[in-house]
């Protein structure tokens, strides 16, 4: 039966699909007949120009290999990730009229923007639909610069891959009518000539691999660069992007020294582009190809190149928040933390890390950096910055990224937030934790974007300046809160961080990965511990801090067992505490940072060892037998039973898990002067 339904319902995804393209070319065809039948020479123009976009499309992607395929998506995201067909980063994603779309691409999957509605369409159960293709082509050459939202499903047609080749150009006669295409091979660059009736133009194709640009500075936000054209072929900046903008939605934001896009052959003009700082370089990119130089006059006085070693025989996950310690000394605090000791680096380093940003050494694309501030380590000091690795680093292997320093009193935050922030421990107003790690709220009188539930009696979670209040002193309350991003968790190993205080007899805090946050269910009814209302997700694995008896679990709601457990404090404070979960072991801990009521500073981040130590804790440990990743979901939970407590929640930070917990390490270059 389950196997029937199946069937029938490919078979209406298929007819939908069908009824798509069909409706499409039902509609064109109508357009055309009304300009034939009204203004016929105005009809014969109308189709020429439709014809000469899509071959001119169809031309740039000579050499390419194209397979068709649909994604079914949420209306409400615009970058899309998808499988890659083609287990290649030589992969860009066209729409299905062959317009060249923003894409990034790793090996296992590609993430494109979405930016032509013309081949979106709503259906009736409220999904999008985009139609397009992936194209391979060994000289696409696109710099890896973000994931993208999941879609609910792609579907491919490997039945229908194709390559754009001199046979395929050469048969491709007519669009409608008596358009006709014809291919001219003779020429250097790829053109061909489309005509309808006695109208007819060249088409030549485009790409910035026949560009070279230098000379770029920018003044009162506006980037002008010398460009020059070495092709044979004039090259119309209107198909190529700039910073993923496609440059004709710049209006007014773009324009050159001959108040033309087209650059004829051997021309050199300047161009004019509105800065919209992200990036230290100047970039232009069309067909998957990209060429940058750095913008000159930028307030960089140096740039060092750091290198970051994997050292394990597993990569890291994707994206990867790497920690980066520039220390005065030597310190040993384990091989979670990584640092270099560079005394003539750290002291150009101004305290609140205001004059230090991260940038992809390709492209000058800026790395989001989050300064978590200074480490102080008997008589060491380390300046500590958490940077997002959107590609993580292969097994075995290391990655090169760019420090820029400018001098003592530059101020990045100010000028290049959200890519460069800071803890707000450290400086107020540039708090870019959300855009840098997995998942982040800091709760200073405020949810920070975290969402608020109540699962049982009638208190509501509450912003304090002590944190979000998540139990008020009351029997059988039962609250929990999720991060913005909910059900957009990658489900990668992760490890969540999490200071918050307690006083009172009962009952627990729970921090769950993985599950239904939809279906929530009493954490209590795992393994049969002691009843509280303390809520968690349906299938995820957590952890209770259960401070009611003084006992840690650590448990699955997939196998409905206490996996392990180890003991708690019952005398309140102030606690640090993680839950880590990988695909093959879980793990939990905790740290009493101080009996009474006091924010825990952020530079306690990367600091679980501390709870291996009997001293300050203890962590359970245990293998999983199950695949962990059920749903993309984060959740912190409290409750109380008949007997109450007061709880407050200061700041959670979840991030990637190293590979077997080993952060890789750093090293730093010589101090270089700016432009590259």
């Amino acid at each position: 039966m389950a196997r029937s339904q199946l069937y029938l319902y490919s078979v209406v995804v298929l007819l939908l699909i069908l009824f798509y393209f069909v409706s499409n070319l039902d509609l064109l065809d109508k357009e055309f007949q009304f300009y034939s039948n009204t203004f016929p020479q105005y009809g014969e123009i109308y189709k020429l120009l439709y014809g000469n976009n899509i071959f001119e499309n169809i031309l740039n992607l000579y050499g390419s290999t194209l397979i068709p395929f649909t994604v079914y998506y949420n209306c409400s995201y615009n970058i899309i990730q998808v499988p890659n067909y083609f287990n290649s980063t030589h992969v860009i994603v066209v729409d299905d009229v062959y317009n060249f779309l923003p894409s990034y691409a790793a090996n296992n999957f590609v993430a494109f923007e979405i930016i032509n509605n013309y081949s979106i369409i709503s259906s009736n159960t409220g999904y999008c639909i985009f139609n397009g293709y992936e194209v391979y082509n060994p000289y696409f050459n696109n710099q890896f610069e973000g994931t993208g939202n999941l879609p609910y499903y792609v579907i491919f047609y490997p039945q229908n891959i194709f390559a754009i080749n001199d046979n395929y150009l050469n048969n491709l006669y007519n669009l409608e009518g008596n358009v006709i295409f014809q291919y001219l091979n003779n020429y250097k660059c790829i053109a061909g000539e489309i005509k309808s009736l006695s109208v007819q133009k060249i088409l030549n194709g485009i790409s910035v691999s026949f560009l070279n640009i230098s000379n770029a500075q920018l003044n009162n936000s506006i980037i002008s660069v010398n460009i020059i054209n070495n092709d044979i072929c004039p090259i119309n900046l209107n198909n190529i992007y700039y910073d993923n903008y496609n440059i004709p939605s710049f209006g007014n934001n773009f324009n050159t020294s001959s108040n033309s896009s087209l650059i004829y052959s051997g021309q050199q003009i300047v161009g004019y582009y509105q800065y919209n700082n992200d990036d230290l370089y100047f970039c232009l990119e069309s067909l998957g190809n990209e060429i940058c130089t750095p913008i000159n006059n930028l307030s960089i006085q140096y740039y060092v190149p750091i290198t970051l070693y994997n050292n394990q025989p597993i990569p890291t996950p994707e994206p990867f928040q790497q920690d980066i310690a520039i220390c005065n000394g030597s310190i040993n605090i384990g091989s979670n933390f990584a640092y270099v000791n560079n005394p003539t680096l750290f002291n150009q380093i101004n305290p609140n890390g205001q004059n230090v940003m991260f940038f992809n050494s390709n492209n000058g694309q800026l790395s989001y950096s989050w300064y978590e501030g200074q480490l102080i380590n008997g008589s060491t000091y380390c300046d500590v910055w958490w940077v997002n690795i959107p590609n993580g680093i292969p097994a075995n292997s290391n990655i090169v990224i760019y420090m820029a320093i400018g001098n003592y009193n530059t101020n990045y935050y100010s000028q290049y937030y959200p890519y460069v922030g800071a803890s707000p421990q450290v400086i107020s107003g540039y708090d870019n934790g959300n855009y840098t790690f997995i998942a982040y709220g800091y709760f200073n009188n405020t949810f920070d974007g975290w969402n608020r539930y109540i699962y049982s009696g009638s208190f509501s979670p509450t912003a304090t300046s002590y944190g979000i209040e998540m139990l008020n002193g009351g029997t059988s309350e039962g609250t929990y809160i999720l991060p913005p991003n909910n059900w957009n968790i990658p489900e990668i190993p992760l490890i969540v961080e999490e200071a918050w205080y307690y006083n009172g007899i009962g009952h627990a805090n729970v921090i769950a990965l993985f599950g239904n946050t939809s279906q929530q269910i009493y954490a209590y009814s795992i393994g049969s511990t002691v009843s509280t209302y303390t809520p968690t997700s349906n299938l995820s694995t957590f952890v209770q801090f259960e401070y009611g008896s003084g006992i840690t679990y650590l448990k699955s709601v997939i196998t409905n067992i206490t996996l392990n457990q180890t003991s708690f404090s019952t005398s309140g404070g102030t606690v640090y505490s993680y839950l880590i979960v990988n695909s093959s072991y879980a793990q939990t801990g905790y740290y009493i940072y101080n009996s009474n009521q006091v924010w825990v500073p952020l530079t306690l981040l990367d600091m679980y060892p501390l709870s291996y130590n009997s001293n300050y804790g203890n962590y359970p440990y245990s293998n999983l037998n199950y695949n962990p990743y059920q749903y993309p979901t984060l959740e912190i939970g409290a409750g109380t039973g008949g007997v109450a407590s007061y709880q407050y929640i200061q700041w959670v930070v979840a991030r990637a898990y190293p590979p077997n917990g080993v952060m890789p390490s750093i090293s730093t270059g010589s101090e270089n002067p700016w432009p590259p």
